[in-house]
Formats: structure tokens, C-alpha cells, sequence
């Protein structure tokens, strides 16, 4: 599987982070067993395995209809515990009770602990390095990835991103472990935007 591409916009003198979510090719299916009417709207899918936060289809839902999502489409998990998914928003107060069927569907999240993680913008590809980032403080990035699980995040801070001499270029995120090396963004763009309240 080829990595995606997922252009930036940083605003000088504000705080920037940029969460990217980490999945393999598998698809988890989960049947949904229960589908209170409340909102925001809950559905109990014992050991649903879904990460907080974690993009989610609903497919096959007999009842109510309007729970199913569309193939080119997503909902946000706001994991309750190991059994429950809250859709903060879904009103399905009014909605037809929940009867038989339905499957929570999600690409299968991809754990990078004990990978290490880098960045770099550049004024083109195989251009100058205009800024880097890195996992590892002891490689003095100029910002910091952090991983949590299957989920890694660029990170600027304000006086940082004031302090950006340059107004685009192009970047991409690789992950490397073992001596294994994988593209998780393909080269994108990055442009910086001047700033209105300061």
C-alpha cells in the first residue's frame, strides 16, 4: 500500500500539532449487539478492540437506518469502555428502535511502539532542509513526533512557528525500526500562514 499524501498549514506564532493515525490494510468487523435511543447516541459492540477517537463505519443496521454510514464515509469513536461506542454527533433520540444486525467496521490500528519517527520540510524534494522533526529530543529536531499507540503527532510550538523565516515547502514522515524504513506521508506540502491576532 502505497503512503498518502496530507498537505499542512501552519500559522505563525500559534501552537501547531498534527495527529496521524497509523492502520494496516485488514478491516475489523464487530457485530453491534445493542443500540440504546439517547443522545448522543451509543452502541454496545462487546470488545469492539476501536481506539479512542478512531474513524468508524456503521454498515448493515436494519434498524435504526439512518445509524448506517456511507462507504466514502466515517464517524469518530468516543470509546465509553470495552463494550460501548458513543457517536457524540449522533442524535438518535427520535430514531426507530435498534432491532437485529449492524457492524461496527474500522481499518485494524496499527501499533508503533518501539518505532522511531522523522520529518523534515524542504524547499523541494532533495532540496534544503527547512525544519525537522523527530521522536528521539536527543537528535535536536526542531520539533518533537510523539507515539502513542497507533497514533503519531508533529509537534511546533508558538515561538517556534513565529519564528519560521520560509512560507512553503514540501514534506513527508517516515517510520523506521529495526532498520526497517516505511513512508507513513508521501511528500506534501507545507505552507505557513501569516498570523491576524498576535
Amino acid at each position: 500500500m502505497s503512503a498518502p499524501t496530507y498537505d499542512l498549514e501552519i500559522v505563525k506564532g500559534k501552537t501547531f500539532a498534527q495527529a496521524y493515525l497509523y492502520a494496516s490494510e485488514r478491516m475489523v468487523f464487530k457485530p453491534i449487539a445493542a443500540s440504546p435511543l439517547a443522545a448522543p447516541y451509543r452502541i454496545t459492540v462487546p470488545g469492539h478492540g476501536a481506539p479512542d477517537g478512531w474513524p468508524v463505519r456503521i454498515e448493515g443496521a436494519k434498524a435504526p437506518a439512518e445509524l448506517n454510514t456511507a462507504a466514502d464515509d466515517y464517524l469518530l469513536a468516543t470509546v465509553i469502555d470495552a463494550d460501548t461506542i458513543e457517536f457524540n454527533g449522533l442524535n438518535g433520540s427520535a430514531w426507530k428502535a435498534y432491532s437485529t444486525g449492524g457492524l461496527l467496521v474500522y481499518s485494524e490500528p496499527s501499533l508503533l511502539t518501539g518505532w522511531t519517527a522523522r520529518a523534515q520540510v524542504r524547499t523541494k524534494i532533495g532540496g534544503p532542509v527547512l525544519f525537522t522533526w523527530h521522536s528521539d529530543p536527543a537528535t535536536s529536531p526542531d520539533g518533537l513526533i510523539t507515539i502513542d499507540g497507533p497514533v503519531l503527532m508533529l509537534h511546533m510550538d508558538a515561538a517556534t512557528s513565529a519564528a519560521l523565516s520560509w512560507s512553503k515547502g514540501f514534506y513527508e514522515i517516515e517510520i523506521e525500526q529495526a532498520g526497517e524504513v516505511r513512508q507513513m506521508i508521501a511528500p506534501s506540502l507545507v505552507a505557513i500562514i501569516g498570523e491576524v491576532t498576535v
